[in-house]
């Protein structure tokens, strides 16, 4: 007997797929295109818009929002105006007013000591007060002191003379031949021209024979002229040896070319 030939079977999990199509495919049949979540302004103009200057597009007049393809009424809360703008809420709280949610201007609580800002949206502490939390605290200036015009620190600064403190301002005490600065770190002082600082006192810089005044924060004060090289606190003469010049310091010395410096000598490289 001949054989038939059978057509192969598919798999279960195939099946059910073919299936699960068919079933979508008659729902969107029956159900029509998913709407889209997008707002379209293109098309027909609704009422209360008008055609945008650019594109073929149109925009919501003022005063209204686009909601899907609408133009509806922009609501603004009691304590607020129109902005006069189709973007955005359409809306802002008056001077002295702040938004609370998206619906409600509530006041503004100004404390005592205490002024609406330029824009009307704050608070700010009058001057001699400082603010603390929800309120304006008194900047309680000390004696010799002056009410500060920054927005941060303590609120005062010392009158010139004396020094901040824990307590308050100090006088600065300055030494013979000093005098006072205008930065509020360090001591407060600093010496003459001619002097140096030593333990609280300005001391007399003491140039030696062959030497000048150095301007300098650190060092004895002083440098040697040229020719000259500083040892301990004397200026010493320099003599280059032979095949030798003055360096451009011209407190030392260093070797003509070819030669090079050995010891207290220059020779010629090997």
């Amino acid at each position: 007997m001949a054989t038939i030939p059978t057509r192969p079977r598919l798999a279960f999990s195939v099946v059910l797929g073919l299936l699960a199509l068919a079933f979508c495919v008659g729902v969107l049949t029956v159900a029509g295109p998913a709407p889209t979540q997008a707002q379209s302004n293109t098309g027909t103009i609704p009422p209360n818009a008008k055609k945008a200057s650019f594109g073929n597009r149109w925009e919501c007049n003022a005063g209204f929002r686009q909601v899907k393809a609408e133009c509806l009424p922009i609501d603004v809360p009691e304590n607020a105006f129109s902005t006069n703008k189709s973007y955005g809420k359409g809306w802002q709280c008056k001077r002295g007013y702040t938004e609370a949610t998206r619906e409600i201007c509530s006041q503004i609580q100004v404390p005592a000591h205490a002024y609406l800002s330029t824009s009307g949206a704050t608070w700010l502490c009058e001057r001699g007060y400082r603010r603390n939390r929800d309120g304006c605290q008194k900047v309680n200036v000390p004696a010799n002191a002056f009410l500060s015009e920054r927005s941060y620190g303590a609120g005062w600064e010392c009158n010139r003379g004396y020094q901040k403190t824990i307590i308050g301002c100090e006088s600065i005490k300055v030494p013979a031949n000093g005098y006072l600065t205008g930065g509020k770190g360090g001591s407060g002082w600093k010496c003459e021209r001619g002097y140096s600082e030593a333990v609280g006192a300005c001391e007399a810089i003491v140039i030696p024979a062959n030497g000048y005044f150095l301007e300098q924060v650190y060092g004895p004060g002083w440098k040697c002229e040229r020719g000259y090289k500083a040892s301990g606190n004397k200026c010493l003469s320099v003599s280059p040896p032979a095949n030798a010049h003055l360096d451009h310091s011209g407190n030392d010395w260093e070797c003509d070319e070819p030669y090079l410096r050995r010891g207290g000598n220059c020779q010629l490289q090997n």
